[in-house]
């Protein structure tokens, strides 16, 4: 069964021709993993939340490496390059994964209504979203817990970061699964 999933992902990569890895080796290595998680019993959709996250952070160390090299080139590079980096990640990997997960949204109006529907998306690419945007909102908590004890702890954005990623995950094995 890995072995299926391994060679989909690849001729998946190879075939697609909207999407194109920035480092396919990266995005089949992390295709792998994820594969491999998922034959362990990992849902789907936290496998989604670690790769979103991990696509998110080489985006924004690919902009570090450029600015190192050639300087900020345009308004909004950093953004730019972490959507780019998590759209060429995420995407790819997201065709080996077909389980989806329903999304009811129950506010107001009548049934089929934008806002009284149940949506269906990929459980992968919803874990990949939750994950990119942990992986987003945590430098500001880490800047907000910095400015209330007046003092970091090291690697403090690093940890915080992996801890919200692990105690998500685990909120979603638990009750989402």
């Amino acid at each position: 069964m890995i072995i299926k999933l391994v060679f989909m992902m690849f001729v998946l990569l190879l075939l697609n021709g909207m999407v194109v890895a920035h480092c396919p080796l990266c995005t089949a290595g992390v295709g792998v993993g994820a594969a491999l998680a998922s034959w362990l019993g990992v849902d789907v959709m936290i496998l989604g939340l670690f790769v979103g996250g991990f696509s998110i952070l080489m985006g924004f160390m690919m902009d570090k490496l450029l600015r190192k090299k050639f300087g900020d080139k345009f308004k909004y590079q950093k953004q730019f390059l972490g959507l780019f980096s998590f759209l060429l990640t995420v995407l790819p990997i997201m065709n080996a994964f077909t389980e989806s997960i329903s999304l009811p949204v129950y506010l107001f109006g009548n049934y089929g209504s934008t806002f009284y529907r149940t949506y269906i998306i990929n459980g992968f690419l919803l874990g990949g979203i939750v994950g990119g945007l942990i992986v987003l909102l945590i430098p500001l908590l880490s800047k907000k817990l910095s400015s209330i004890r007046e003092e970091t702890f090291p690697f403090q954005t690093m940890a915080l970061t992996f801890l919200s990623l692990i105690v998500v995950g685990i909120i979603f094995q638990l009750f989402l699964v």
